[in-house]
């Protein structure tokens, strides 16, 4: 490095061996004007941006913000994502209409297969009422509780309301045998006779917020799939 004063030319950067002046190190200014930290990593950040989308920058730039929860917004609207589905709450009407629908399709499956027993012989009263029972039942059982807790949905429900059950938390009723067979043995065994089952419906009909007791004492509700565009 060639001293400013004397001209002498030196090693090194600090002082010079002619004069003893101490060297000024004019590539400080250079580097200073040229290594500008800031739109470094800005340039940086640019070329990031442009060589992956959004939704990859989740994934490779760690995050020290709060992470936003879509379940938990979701549910403050009344609206439920499970798995890959949306479901919404559905209205007293509507799970009513679902929880008898179920029953009256037990009685009309119950009483074809009785016919067909009075058919191939069940001639006797005591005969008939015992296959009625009997196969009311054990539909009542497959419908209430080995359908929904096996796969999580309501057998005549879902085709015919896009509706299934779910706990009173929005959870899905798979693997609860408690709330499950609740609802089994209060379905089953009060409206095994058709009159317990016609003095609900004709209650459900002239008190909008009338719940029936199934529902109420299972702690079961009925949620509404909603349709999403693909």
């Amino acid at each position: 490095m060639i001293c400013s004063h004397c001209k002498s030319e030196n090693n090194n950067f600090y002082y010079c061996k002619g004069c003893g002046r101490k060297l000024e190190q004019e590539h400080k200014t250079q580097a200073k004007e040229i290594a500008q930290p800031h739109e470094f990593i800005e340039e940086v950040i640019d070329i990031i941006e442009k060589k992956f989308y959004p939704a990859e920058l989740g994934s490779i730039i760690p995050m020290n913000s709060h992470q936003i929860s879509l379940e938990e917004m979701s549910k403050d609207e009344g609206i439920f994502l499970i798995g890959s589905e949306q479901w919404r709450e559905a209205s007293q009407t509507t799970q009513n209409s679902c929880f008898f629908s179920e029953i009256f399709f037990l009685y009309m499956f119950s009483s074809i297969i009785t016919m067909i027993g009075y058919i191939a012989g069940a001639d006797s009263i005591e005969m008939i009422f015992q296959l009625y029972v009997s196969v009311f039942l054990a539909l009542s059982f497959t419908v209430w509780f080995i359908i929904p807790y096996f796969s999580g949905f309501s057998a005549v429900s879902s085709v015919m309301y896009r509706c299934s059950m779910f706990l009173s938390s929005g959870e899905s009723v798979k693997n609860h045998a408690k709330p499950l067979f609740t609802i089994f043995l209060f379905s089953a065994v009060p409206y095994v006779f058709v009159i317990p089952f016609i003095n609900s419906l004709i209650k459900s009909k002239f008190s909008a917020g009338y719940k029936p007791k199934p529902l109420s004492l299972s702690g079961i509700n009925y949620m509404e799939k909603i349709n999403t565009a693909k």
